[in-house]
């Protein structure tokens, strides 16, 4: 009983230490100056703790050898080895033994005595400043005696063993994860998706054995707009035609859907493609939304244009698992949560200091991918499109004083650095059907003075979409008795074009062809297109770009109307292919595909979905009766708008059915090109920091780096460090360049 109170006691004492006992952890004045310390007294505690993490005892030792490893990038961020003798006051080597079991886990803390209590009175009834290093699963301990004392050793290993089939996590059989079976009104069974945030909750705490008190979930939202676009529509319509009888032909002409203003409503109508037929249509009920008329009074709609969406749970997408998120017998937790992970995109999970299961976004950049209508935006990203989110951050720690550090080294990884980016992946049509994408980012050299750039003597293939180079000859009898495929040769005496084809070894006449007059090239990217076309003709430099050019940008670009292509103009998101180039002008202008030559690194992601994330307009449609009356449940929805202020517009059923929801996830392969950039170019600069230990740094934080010596002046991130427990040793930092713009 003596006993069982005593543990009672150091339980309830424990848990009020960890509570309150780093208010100083947020004082940087403080610390630095126990930084500064010449003599340091530093012991352990460990706080054993029960499976379910509640404190049942303490125990303080000085630890004889061992480190802590800390990983930013790993999922298991910390590690721990240690061999230290206990100070055994409250225990005897027994009692020690039946502490350290299988089922406990332990929080790890540093601590080192306080000398500053006259300095800094505020903090003089701490005897020892603690710095909390993680909570940890033990490992295999072991015990010996010896004149010295009870020696324990262990090896720690942070939570993330339990999800990973280390210790635990394991499924015992194959199980659907991502949906359950319920009854309807009728007791049928209904197979219902719950949403990712949900399945994350499920994942980790009913699979992994998690208290929910300490998951934390940030960035995955229960419910997301699911963009819904306009779907391509016929409609029988009466065309004359000319003749003797001048009779009527049936044919067949896209629909699309308008936009509609009149005196004192706005509405959305199915109405095909002509003004006046919205003059008789019923008025729906809008709320919150004004439309702009662009003069007209209406905005027109056409086949894959976003006019809207719908907010749906945010579900794992069926097409990524054929028959729904499945986890195989022997599968660990965390290969489900990395599909997860991957299919969101850019998000990482951990388990942070305090023990709390952590999945969110990483915040590596300062902007957003979102596509816009603005086609010259697009098309010159603005300078900061490439912007690191973490070089804009204040440093956290500043290495500025020589008492601080032993040594710094250079140790960069020129082998892993690579200049020219280019990311696959996959888009789906209202169809359904998957189209490959491409982008493509370079740090090269845009051509000089482009836009005083003037090309000539160019075909314009109709057929194929394409121009051609054109040599004029008096008349067919000159052609060489060999062509070139690539080339047109024009007959001047009966104006007809011909191109040599190599399978037959003879000229063939080039249908639907028309001379192109002087083209000036209104972009860098026509201008290397149009470069590489000329190029053809002498046998000269095509230019790096020009083969996906040639395959690519006449579907981006009208060659024939010398502008950009309707759809492309309004809606970035729908093209396939993008070219940008980082000038030689920027920071990164050293790694330049000049200067080192062309190091590509290519990445395909079926997951990729999007070149840019489309901006889908900022109202739900709510699909209701064609005389836009709505049900019972429908109206809650309605009202719970009009609460919270979202824009809505009822849309009759007509008109519904012809609208293709896309995915609530988008993954744009310009996010991945900037991810690769980054990966490439800042990540390779590194530095390592041999420095007295400093208990209270984080992975992935910002720090200043002033060393003269060394001549290494600047920002960096830190990405790895060890600490060491025994008395006398230096910590080792790795660190990469924070780079402001890349």
């Amino acid at each position: 009983m003596l006993i069982l109170i005593i543990l009672m006691k150091q339980r309830k004492e424990s848990m009020q230490k960890m509570i309150n006992n780093f208010s100083y952890l947020s004082d940087s004045l403080f610390l630095h100056q126990l930084d500064l310390e010449k003599i340091k007294t530093k012991i352990i505690k460990i706080i054993v703790l029960t499976k379910e993490e509640r404190a049942i005892a303490e125990v303080t030792g000085r630890v004889t050898s061992g480190s802590i490893s800390i990983d930013g990038s790993s999922t298991v961020r910390r590690t721990a080895s240690l061999e230290f003798i206990a100070d055994i006051v409250d225990y005897n080597s027994m009692d020690l033994k039946q502490l350290f079991v299988i089922n406990r886990k332990v929080s790890l803390q540093i601590g080192i005595k306080n000398t500053l209590k006259k300095e800094y009175p505020q903090y003089a009834d701490y005897d020892y400043i603690w710095f909390p290093q993680g909570i940890y699963v033990m490992q295999s301990p072991s015990f010996s005696n010896s004149e010295a004392g009870l020696t324990i050793s262990m090896n720690l290993q942070d939570k993330m063993c339990l999800l990973n089939g280390d210790c635990g996590g394991t499924f015992p059989a194959s199980v659907y994860l991502d949906t359950f079976d319920t009854l309807d009104e009728n007791g049928a069974i209904v197979t219902e998706q719950i949403t990712i945030y949900q399945l994350i909750t499920e994942l980790v705490n009913h699979w992994g054995g998690e208290q929910l008190s300490k998951i934390i979930i940030d960035g995955v939202p229960k419910t997301a707009i699911m963009g819904m676009m306009w779907k391509e529509k016929k409609a029988a319509i009466n065309t004359p035609t000319t003749g003797k009888n001048n009779n009527n032909t049936i044919q067949e002409k896209k629909q699309g859907i308008y936009f509609a203003q009149n005196d004192s409503h706005n509405g959305i109508y199915y109405l095909g493609d002509t003004v006046e037929k919205i003059e008789d249509a019923p008025t729906p009920p809008v709320a919150g939304y004004s439309f702009s008329t662009n003069g007209l009074g209406n905005l027109y709609f056409s086949e894959g244009d976003y006019i809207g969406g719908s907010y749906e749970d945010l579900v794992y997408p069926a097409e990524d698992d054929e028959n729904g998120l499945k986890a195989n017998a022997g599968d660990s937790i965390t290969s489900i949560l990395d599909k997860i992970k991957d299919t969101l995109g850019n998000f990482e999970y951990f388990y942070d200091i305090d023990g709390n299961f952590v999945f969110r976004e990483i915040q590596n950049y300062l902007n957003t991918s979102k596509a816009t209508g603005d086609l010259n935006k697009l098309l010159n990203l603005e300078k900061d499109a490439y912007l690191s989110e973490i070089g804009k951050s204040n440093a956290t720690y500043i290495f500025n004083n020589p008492d601080l550090f032993i040594s710094y080294a250079n140790s960069p990884k020129w082998e892993n650095i690579k200049n020219d980016f280019i990311v696959w992946g996959e888009a789906k049509g209202t169809d359904g059907t998957a189209t490959q994408i491409r982008y493509h980012l370079a740090i090269d050299t845009i051509p000089a003075n482009w836009s005083n750039h003037k090309y000539n003597n160019f075909v314009y293939d109709k057929t194929n979409n394409r121009l051609l180079v054109s040599i004029d000859y008096s008349n067919y009898d000159n052609f060489p008795k060999i062509g070139v495929n690539e080339l047109v040769y024009r007959d001047i005496s009966t104006n007809i074009f011909y191109q040599w084809n190599p399978k037959i070894k003879d000229y063939v006449i080039l249908k639907d062809a028309t001379i192109v007059d002087t083209i000036t090239p209104p972009n860098w990217r026509d201008d290397l297109y149009l470069s590489g076309i000329e190029g053809t003709r002498s046998g000269g430099d095509t230019n790096n770009y020009f083969i996906e050019l040639e395959e690519a940008w006449p579907a981006f670009y009208s060659i024939e109307n010398n502008k950009y292509v309707a759809k492309t103009d309004v809606n970035m998101y729908n093209v396939k292919y993008y070219l940008d180039i980082i000038d030689s002008n920027t920071e990164v202008a050293k790694y330049s595909i000049d200067n080192i030559g062309k190091r590509t690194k290519s990445y395909s992601d079926s997951k990729v979905n999007c070149i840019f994330e489309p901006d889908i307009p900022d109202y739900v449609l709510i699909e209701c009766n064609e005389d836009y009356t709505v049900g019972e449940d429908t109206q809650k929805e309605i009202d719970d708008y009009l609460l919270t202020g979202q824009r809505y517009i009822l849309v009759p059923s007509s008109i519904y059915k012809n609208l293709f929801k896309t995915s609530a996830i988008w993954n744009s392969a310009f996010y991945a090109a900037r991810d690769l950039l980054y990966q490439c170019v800042s990540l390779n600069e590194s530095i390592e920091i041999e420095s007295i230990p400093i208990y209270y740094l984080e992975p992935n934080i910002r720090i200043s780096v002033l060393d003269k010596k060394s001549e290494i002046y600047g920002d960096y991130i830190i990405e790895s460090y060890s600490i060491p427990l025994e008395a006398e040793g230096t910590m080792s930092i790795s660190c990469t360049r924070a780079l402001d713009t890349i």
